[in-house]
């Protein structure tokens, strides 16, 4: 039989656990025991519900002192910061253009690439080969949108609205 580290561990933490109950065998209850019993149960699964909830915000506080600190070795790389890239959907595409323009060569090219290394290292959790897939949306019954999609989404900036589930973009 395959048996798992904690399994049955659970009981014992469990609110409606019969194994520390003395009067489960009593037959009838007086109101003072049925209060004494719920009011036991209670106390222990607010208990639970408090470690649980400390629990989560420790792995929120921790989620959160990872970011800072990736963002903070991305500032010191000198890379680019979200906070410093155009809002306007226009000067984005326009800055994108601007950035890819020529390809670099020679020295420019060396520089380049030690510039991908050094975010490749800042960011350590990209995945190689990433490209956004194009937009979903349907313009016609034969094309599609071409734009490239928002990140962990189907759809362009424009279309975002249409995606069923969203709910950042309002």
């Amino acid at each position: 039989k395959d048996t798992y580290i904690g399994e049955g561990d659970s009981d014992n933490e469990s609110a409606d656990s019969e194994a520390d109950d003395c009067l489960q065998n009593a037959g009838a209850y007086s109101g003072e025991e049925v209060l004494r019993i719920m009011k036991d149960k209670l106390v222990r699964l607010q208990k639970l519900y408090i470690d649980q909830f400390q629990r989560i915000v420790h792995k929120m506080r921790e989620s959160r002192r990872v970011y800072l600190s990736r963002l903070r070795a991305e500032k010191d790389a000198g890379l680019v910061s979200i906070y410093s890239q155009p809002k306007d959907v226009q000067e984005y595409a326009r800055f994108k253009a601007m950035m890819h323009y020529y390809s670099p060569v020679g020295r420019e090219a060396l520089l380049a690439a030690r510039n991908r290394e050094r975010r490749l290292a800042a960011a350590s959790v990209t995945k190689p080969g990433a490209v956004s897939s194009p937009c979903q949306h349907v313009l016609t019954t034969t094309t599609k949108c071409g734009d490239p999609c928002v990140p962990l989404a189907k759809f362009c900036l424009k279309h975002i609205l249409e995606e069923p589930g969203q709910v950042l973009y309002r």
